[in-house]
């Protein structure tokens, strides 16, 4: 269901982006403007259909926290290595990359779809 969503999505941009080349100026603003409109009352339609109960029920979603291992111990190789990737991390701190990272981990919708 969520592939169909998302392949619906890209189909959707593909094609709107296809018309803007046609016709006089003034016609190309309106088409775009119309596109705009119909893709911002989708966007809605989506986002109210996802903000549904989706196929798990509340009690079946997994504990992601219980999925995680706990944290080195402090002290240990494992912490000097995590602390030195954290280091090298945040010198990237503000950065385009930076910015992409944050933007890539928003799984919410609709900003899941802006890297399409």
């Amino acid at each position: 269901m969520q592939l169909r969503r998302v392949l619906w999505v890209i189909s959707f941009v593909v094609m709107a982006t296809g018309f803007a080349g046609f016709g006089e100026t003034g016609q190309v603003d309106a088409q775009q403007e119309g596109i705009k409109a119909e893709t911002l009352k989708k966007e809605a339609a989506m986002s109210q259909m996802m903000n549904k109960a989706g196929y798990l029920s509340s009690e079946a979603i997994p504990d992601s926290a219980v999925l995680l291992p706990e944290p080195p111990a402090e002290g240990s190789g494992a912490m000097a290595y995590d602390e030195e990737i954290s280091r090298k991390n945040l010198v990237l701190r503000d950065t385009p990359r930076w910015i992409q990272a944050a933007k890539d981990a928003d799984i919410k919708f609709p900003e899941v779809f802006e890297g399409f």
